[in-house]
């Protein structure tokens, strides 16, 4: 009969599967591989910087406070070809100052995005774009600010009372 031998696959994928919840209870964020950052700790601290810059703290919420830092490190790290993540490593490098004035560091951005060379622009308009794409589509902007709901309407069944 088939429904002995479907009963028999069941109970055997069941057996199988109990011992997942065993080994898998380790797991973590720290525990499971990812691909580390092409950044070194100077380029992170002045993308964050830079976010700061364009996105500051206002009643708590800010580009910082959304994670759109860690965001935009994982997003060139991660999804971007080796070329572009070349280009953005040195005109992160270009930017970088002695001195730790913001207005030094803001000025010297907006120029880039006023230059007249592409590559200058296109890292201007890439690391703008994306800082503005992390902070309109984090959860807190979405939920708190935006009104975004997963599953847009409500079900009130048919009662009559």
């Amino acid at each position: 009969m088939e429904r002995r031998k479907a009963l028999q696959l069941l109970s055997l994928s069941g057996l199988a599967l109990t011992p997942l919840p065993s080994w898998a209870v380790n797991w973590s964020s720290r525990t499971l591989a990812t691909k580390k950052s092409i950044f070194d700790s100077k380029q992170e601290a002045l993308i964050t910087e830079l976010v700061n810059l364009i996105l500051p703290a206002h009643e708590g919420v800010g580009g910082i406070s959304t994670g759109t830092d860690k965001y935009i490190i994982a997003l060139v790290s991660n999804c971007y070809e080796a070329d572009v993540q070349e280009v953005f490593k040195s005109k992160l490098n270009s930017l970088s100052t002695g001195d730790s004035a913001k207005n030094a560091l803001l000025e010297k951005f907006q120029n880039m995005g006023k230059s007249e060379d592409p590559t200058d622009k296109r890292f201007f308009n890439l690391f703008k774009s994306e800082t503005i794409r992390g902070f309109t589509t984090c959860e807190l902007v979405m939920t708190k600010y935006l009104k975004y709901e997963v599953a847009p309407g409500h079900y009130h069944g048919c009662v009559d009372a």
